[in-house]
Protein backbone atom coordinates (compact mmCIF):
# COMPACT_ATOMS: atom_id res chain seq x y z
CA UNK A 1 0.00 0.00 0.00
CA UNK A 2 1.47 3.29 -0.79
CA UNK A 3 1.09 6.03 1.51
CA UNK A 4 0.97 9.75 0.55
CA UNK A 5 0.39 13.11 1.80
CA UNK A 6 -0.71 16.47 0.03
CA UNK A 7 0.32 19.84 1.07
CA UNK A 8 -1.01 23.04 -0.68
CA UNK A 9 1.18 25.94 -0.18
CA UNK A 10 1.08 29.40 -1.14
CA UNK A 11 3.96 30.56 -3.95
CA UNK A 12 7.08 31.40 -1.69
CA UNK A 13 8.25 34.74 -1.89
CA UNK A 14 10.13 36.41 -4.79
CA UNK A 15 12.90 37.04 -2.43
CA UNK A 16 13.14 33.52 -1.93
CA UNK A 17 14.11 32.39 -5.47
CA UNK A 18 17.78 31.42 -6.58
CA UNK A 19 17.87 34.55 -9.12
CA UNK A 20 17.03 37.16 -6.43
CA UNK A 21 19.44 39.64 -4.81
CA UNK A 22 17.94 40.37 -1.79
CA UNK A 23 19.40 41.45 1.95
CA UNK A 24 21.00 38.46 3.65
CA UNK A 25 18.48 39.43 6.94
CA UNK A 26 15.46 39.80 4.62
CA UNK A 27 15.92 36.23 3.13
CA UNK A 28 16.62 34.70 6.38
CA UNK A 29 13.09 36.12 7.76
CA UNK A 30 11.54 35.16 4.42
CA UNK A 31 13.53 31.63 4.29
CA UNK A 32 11.94 31.19 7.97
CA UNK A 33 8.32 32.06 8.00
CA UNK A 34 8.33 29.62 4.62
CA UNK A 35 9.83 26.69 6.28
CA UNK A 36 7.64 27.29 9.31
CA UNK A 37 4.40 27.24 6.95
CA UNK A 38 5.58 24.22 5.17
CA UNK A 39 5.98 22.38 8.54
CA UNK A 40 2.80 23.48 9.93
CA UNK A 41 0.67 22.45 6.57
CA UNK A 42 2.43 19.17 6.47
CA UNK A 43 1.47 18.77 10.06
CA UNK A 44 -1.99 19.50 9.53
CA UNK A 45 -2.11 16.82 6.60
CA UNK A 46 -0.60 13.47 7.67
CA UNK A 47 -1.89 11.36 9.80
CA UNK A 48 -1.63 11.60 13.37
CA UNK A 49 1.09 9.88 15.03
CA UNK A 50 2.59 8.80 11.58
CA UNK A 51 6.69 7.63 12.18
CA UNK A 52 8.84 9.41 9.71
CA UNK A 53 9.15 7.64 6.46
CA UNK A 54 12.82 5.71 5.30
CA UNK A 55 12.55 7.34 1.94
CA UNK A 56 9.78 9.36 0.05
CA UNK A 57 8.97 11.04 -3.89
CA UNK A 58 8.05 14.88 -3.78
CA UNK A 59 6.02 15.81 -6.68
CA UNK A 60 5.76 19.34 -6.79
CA UNK A 61 3.24 20.99 -9.03
CA UNK A 62 2.85 24.90 -9.43
CA UNK A 63 -0.07 27.19 -10.55
CA UNK A 64 0.60 30.30 -11.56
CA UNK A 65 -1.64 33.53 -12.54
CA UNK A 66 -0.42 33.58 -16.19
CA UNK A 67 1.13 31.89 -18.90
CA UNK A 68 4.25 33.22 -18.70
CA UNK A 69 6.87 30.60 -18.71
CA UNK A 70 9.37 29.29 -15.83
CA UNK A 71 12.12 27.78 -15.34
CA UNK A 72 11.88 24.10 -13.50
CA UNK A 73 14.79 23.78 -11.95
CA UNK A 74 14.40 27.32 -10.92
CA UNK A 75 11.07 26.32 -9.27
CA UNK A 76 12.63 23.35 -7.60
CA UNK A 77 15.71 25.67 -5.84
CA UNK A 78 12.82 28.31 -5.17
CA UNK A 79 11.42 25.61 -2.83
CA UNK A 80 14.49 24.65 -1.00
CA UNK A 81 12.96 26.27 2.52
CA UNK A 82 9.66 23.89 1.84
CA UNK A 83 11.39 20.75 1.27
CA UNK A 84 13.24 21.95 4.28
CA UNK A 85 9.88 22.60 6.42
CA UNK A 86 8.69 19.10 4.96
CA UNK A 87 11.61 17.57 6.71
CA UNK A 88 11.14 19.31 9.73
CA UNK A 89 7.24 18.10 10.24
CA UNK A 90 8.66 14.67 10.73
CA UNK A 91 7.66 13.25 7.17
CA UNK A 92 11.10 11.41 7.16
CA UNK A 93 14.47 11.35 8.82
CA UNK A 94 16.30 13.68 6.60
CA UNK A 95 15.43 15.45 3.59
CA UNK A 96 18.18 13.65 1.44
CA UNK A 97 16.14 10.97 1.55
CA UNK A 98 13.69 12.86 -1.03
CA UNK A 99 13.88 11.97 -4.36
CA UNK A 100 12.45 14.72 -6.66
CA UNK A 101 10.39 13.65 -9.34
CA UNK A 102 9.92 16.55 -12.58
CA UNK A 103 7.94 19.61 -11.75
CA UNK A 104 5.05 19.96 -13.19
CA UNK A 105 3.15 23.56 -14.58
CA UNK A 106 -0.44 23.13 -14.15
CA UNK A 107 -2.90 25.58 -16.64
CA UNK A 108 -3.10 29.14 -14.72
CA UNK A 109 -5.26 30.28 -11.98
CA UNK A 110 -6.14 33.27 -11.30
CA UNK A 111 -7.51 32.65 -7.83
CA UNK A 112 -5.24 30.43 -6.15
CA UNK A 113 -1.56 30.46 -7.40
CA UNK A 114 -0.08 28.28 -5.55
CA UNK A 115 1.66 24.78 -5.36
CA UNK A 116 0.96 21.42 -4.41
CA UNK A 117 3.35 19.30 -2.85
CA UNK A 118 2.84 15.28 -2.84
CA UNK A 119 4.30 13.47 -0.78
CA UNK A 120 4.49 9.43 -1.74
CA UNK A 121 6.44 6.80 0.63
CA UNK A 122 9.10 4.81 -1.24
CA UNK A 123 10.40 1.08 0.07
Amino acid sequence: MTTSVVVELSLPDRGLHPNARVHWRKKATLTKNYRFSACVMANVAKPLRMRPWKAATVLFQFTFRDKRRHDRDGLLAWMKSGIDGLADSGLVKNDADFTFLPVEIMPPNKLWPGVRITVTETT
